[in-house]
């Protein structure tokens, strides 16, 4: 028997890491969306592969922990790398701002996860290999441990999201400094509950011996056959096998079917790491008039969710339903309301989704190219196209849409004409545009007197997405330098920049809070007050210096188009909680009762074999079919086949009751993945 301090050490530690691992699971994501990818196609790739193989590394880690080092000294190595790696994955860009390519990132944190995973997985086992005998009291014992698990999740998810801003260096530290800190009190509890844990030999070869037991297994029921027909019975003394390890390897034989499904679940529980987010960055983060809230908090609710369905389902729901007589436990019924929470939560995906493709402004399949002119001079010029004419006031922007034929090449040359009467002087420029499909051009006008009086422009040139996936505000300022000019964003964090000629574009994430109101400044004195990010706007400020003329500011606003609230996200959060609190939270680790103990490692070994292979599939899927309609509907075909399968296997498979290998009952309809039963 175990004493409390051990259990009370892997609580603790079960808290720590699980924490960690959602702060890193949410960082990766972000770290690779904002700074290391070209688009969230190969963020939400990257994140998928993350996730499957370091599901396939636990397993490698844990068949070689059997090496010389011992498993104490392999779980202190695996968590020096662990804190070592959480370092790095950050110091680089804090120190020098280098970025790492995205598959870099990747075996760096497939590297430091894989150790506290393996550890948290070893441990738990260990808890039941402590308590052998005290069914009631291993049960108790893996409910508190999903309890701890959800409370470091939701604790991580709150502190992650104080972090507003992932890219700032200063935000990055302290993301580093919290995650380090916590891998370190992990490791300590973890090494100090060990000696604790480790009560007896356990044979560390576990996936071997289980295949070597199932070959022999088939071999003695060969021998049996033989002997049935008469042949040598004195073979059998020389049987590795004996009868009642044969019944166990059928007994988890017969359990085998339902990883089906079970690949399924484990790949679309990740989704809501990159489906929730994906959606997060095309919805409206103000949720009330002066309100926002930051895309991680809204994830908050799904540990906070699961926590209150486990505690509602395992404390109330099942024994009341027994009271009653009806096993709201059972497989079956488990199965069956698991699978269709995780359709009506995808069903939640897909329409919010609709919703976002509707408020997005329509494109061409042929391409547009836009162009978009800045009159920065204080007079109206005359602007002349092919077969197109048109007039422009003093800072008023002109826009003007061209559609790509087929035969048409990507670029197209045309001519542009100004004519303008400023300052009583007629002058003339023509000027050559390029246009490109999906490419969005602005050419801010200015007047210069130096000399013969002439117009000249600026270009600039952006990809055609300002109100897609990616629109995030954006501050523009476009100017005439005659003199050395700063500017500074004043709000809760003070930004200056000097300006070169004629222009200067604010990326979103240099602005440390989209909430906050801030003031520009030009030389310290005040140019425009109450800048807003968080309503979605982009601001293009026109800030013109003429010499003996003064200077004059204009400010056009765009507004992104009607977003959806992100409180949308609820219900399909709510329902994916659901689901996890009836499967995967109390399921993690096997009650004992539904799997021998011998085997109790073979089948979480399947587990993330099967996180490995899910995740693989959902990587594929994003890659060749990323049509977000086609997804869902992908996403609803699998999930109905595989309702199907788990139906059916629930209702006509051969379950074991806990009291195996005393006597062994068939159609006891016990899943081996429930707690509360």
């Amino acid at each position: 028997m175990p004493c409390k301090l051990s259990e009370i050490l892997l609580l603790i530690f079960i808290f720590n890491e699980y924490c960690s691992q959602f702060c890193v699971k949410m960082l990766i994501y972000y770290h690779l969306k904002i700074d290391k990818t070209q688009s969230v196609q190969d963020a939400m790739i990257a994140f998928h592969l993350y996730t499957a193989f370091f599901c396939l590394s636990v397993v490698l880690v844990d068949l070689i922990a059997n090496s010389r080092l011992g498993e104490f000294w392999t779980i202190a190595v695996l968590s020096l790398v662990s804190v070592t790696g959480y370092v790095a994955l950050f110091a680089e860009d804090i120190l020098i701002d280098s970025d790492y390519t995205w598959w870099v990132c990747l075996l760096i944190v497939l590297a430091v996860t894989t150790g506290g995973n393996f550890t948290c997985v070893k441990f738990m086992c260990y808890s039941q290999y402590s308590m052998p005998d005290e069914k009631d009291r291993y049960k108790r014992m893996l409910f508190t441990i999903v309890v701890f698990r959800c409370l470091g999740e939701l604790y991580g998810s709150l502190s992650i999201s104080l972090f507003s801003d992932v890219s700032d260096p200063g935000s990055k530290l302290n993301k580093t400094v919290f995650i380090v800190v916590h891998k370190v009190i992990g490791t300590v509890f973890i090494l100090s509950g060990y000696p604790v844990y480790r009560r007896r030999e356990i044979k560390r070869n576990y996936l071997y011996n289980f295949v070597t037991a199932s070959f022999h297994a088939l071999k003695r029921r060969r021998l049996s056959l033989n002997m049935d027909n008469g042949d040598d019975q004195d073979r059998r003394k020389n049987e590795i096998i004996n009868k009642s390890d044969y019944e166990k390897i059928k007994m988890i034989y017969h359990v085998l079917p339902l990883y089906a499904p079970i690949v399924v679940i484990l790949a679309f529980k990740e989704q809501k790491f990159t489906t929730f987010v994906y959606q997060t960055e095309a919805m409206s983060k103000t949720i009330a008039e002066g309100v926002t809230i930051h895309p991680l908090t809204i994830l908050s609710f799904f540990p906070f969710f699961t926590l209150l369905v486990v505690l509602i389902f395992h404390g109330i729901a099942i024994p009341m339903a027994l009271r009653y007589g009806y096993n709201f436990g059972a497989s079956h019924a488990r199965t069956l309301l698991a699978f269709s929470c995780l359709a009506i939560s995808f069903a939640a995906a897909s329409i919010v989704e609709i919703q976002i493709e509707e408020n997005r402004p329509p494109m061409s399949k042929t391409g547009i190219g836009i162009l978009l002119i800045y009159n920065a001079l204080p007079c109206q010029i005359n602007i002349g196209f092919e077969g197109g004419l048109g007039t422009l006031n003093p800072v008023e922007p002109f826009s003007f849409q061209h559609s790509f034929q087929q035969h048409v090449q990507n670029e197209l040359l045309r001519v542009m004409t100004v004519r303008s009467t400023c300052f009583d002087e007629k002058i003339r420029e023509s000027f050559n545009i390029k246009l490109s499909e999906f490419k969005s051009y602005t050419y801010c006008l200015f007047y210069n007197r130096t000399g013969v009086g002439k117009i000249y422009h600026v270009e600039l040139t952006q990809p055609n997405t300002n109100f897609g996936i990616d629109a995030k505000p954006w501050l523009r300022i476009i100017y005439q330098m005659v003199w050395p000019t700063k500017f500074t964003l004043s709000g809760r964090l003070k930004l200056s920049f000097n300006l070169d000629p004629f222009h200067h574009e604010i990326e979103p994430r240099a602005i440390h809070d989209f909430s906050e109101r801030y003031n520009l400044f030009l030389n310290e004195s005040l140019v425009l007050s109450d800048l807003y990010f968080a309503s979605g706007t982009f601001y293009t400020i026109l800030i013109v210096h003429l010499e003996n003329e003064g200077m004059f500011t204009h400010v056009l606003t765009t507004s992104s188009p009607k977003e959806e609230n992100i409180l949308y996200l609820i219900p399909q959060i709510f329902f994916m909680s659901v689901m996890d609190g009836l499967v995967l939270a109390p399921g993690f680790i096997y009650n004992k009762s539904k799997v021998p103990l011998k085997w109790t490692e073979v089948m979480i070994t399947l587990w993330f074999i099967s996180g490995f292979i899910g995740n693989c599939l959902i990587a594929v899927f994003i890659k060749y079919v990323f049509g977000t309609r086609q997804l869902y509907s992908l996403v609803a075909a699998v999930i109905s086949i595989s309702l199907s399968i788990s139906i059916l296997v629930a209702m006509t498979m051969t379950y074991y009751k806990e009291n195996y290998p005393d006597k062994v009952k068939k159609n006891s309809a016990h899943l081996y993945l429930q707690v509360g039963d």
